[in-house]
């Protein structure tokens, strides 16, 4: 299960009593986890920490995936490098499947401040900076050096406990994609969506699983990307396709 433990509520007792073993992985830079998040570098710990479980357990133990946001397609893109691991199903719960394009919708909409307050963001120099879009054109962040300077205007605000340039440019320049896992995990896929998400627009994670044949359910009780107050709704979708899986 990989996402930001500050955010999601897995009732983890419902499937721990099943008999499941839960392996929880809060990467870099997320929840309560030190240091500056990366892709590579993620999926990396997770290539450890799963060849430690196959180790112990045989290559063999069946893995079931559940991501939340960028930790969803994290996992994504792990189980698509790793396809000797014995993955038996993934549940993307809003996955961003293209992390620019979380971003355009955020500013389309009027709320970036969104994206900015989960940053804990004060510093007005870096607010004024990622107040449009254009910061997000890799030849005007290159040319601008905005990845040095961000790190260095981060150092004055004591909220911001990564280097917040190096962050930016390890997501979002240039875009990070997800789409093309599909080619080899969309029998195994489900995405797992809320009614309402300004994060991500619905439509893209509904015309993906629609143009890959795999299944997506929409969560009414959601009304927002995290999810909130819908968990037991989240995870009672999930045990009961786990049921029928095992």
């Amino acid at each position: 299960m990989g996402g930001n433990i500050m955010v999601y509520r897995y009732p983890l007792r419902i499937w721990t009593d099943e008999g499941f073993g839960v392996f929880l992985l809060n990467p870099p830079g997320h929840g309560k986890s030190d240091g500056t998040f990366n892709f590579q570098n993620t999926r990396d710990l997770l290539t450890s920490e799963i060849a430690k479980l196959t180790e112990k357990f045989g290559s063999e133990i069946p893995f079931v995936g559940i991501g939340h946001s960028g930790g969803g397609s994290t996992l994504l893109r792990f189980f698509d490098s790793n396809k000797e691991t014995n993955l038996k199903k993934i549940f993307l719960l809003s996955p961003i499947l293209n992390t620019a394009l979380s971003l355009h919708y955020l500013y389309k909409n009027n709320k970036i401040d969104e994206f900015t307050n989960s940053l804990r963001l004060k510093n007005r120099e870096i607010l004024n900076i990622l107040s449009n879009e254009k910061w997000m054109e890799k030849n005007f962040w290159d040319n601008a050096n905005l990845k040095a300077k961000i790190n260095r205007l981060a150092t004055k605000d004591s909220a911001i406990k990564l280097e917040l340039g190096t962050f930016l440019e390890n997501i979002f320049i240039p875009t990070k994609t997800f789409y093309d896992c599909f080619n080899n995990l969309s029998e195994k896929s489900e995405i797992l969506l809320p009614s309402e998400d300004i994060w991500f627009p619905i439509k893209d994670s509904v015309d993906t699983a629609t143009k890959f044949n795999f299944p997506f359910h929409i969560i009414e009780n959601a009304k927002d990307h995290f999810f909130r107050n819908a968990w037991k709704d989240v995870s009672s979708h999930i045990s009961k396709s786990l049921e029928i899986l095992f």
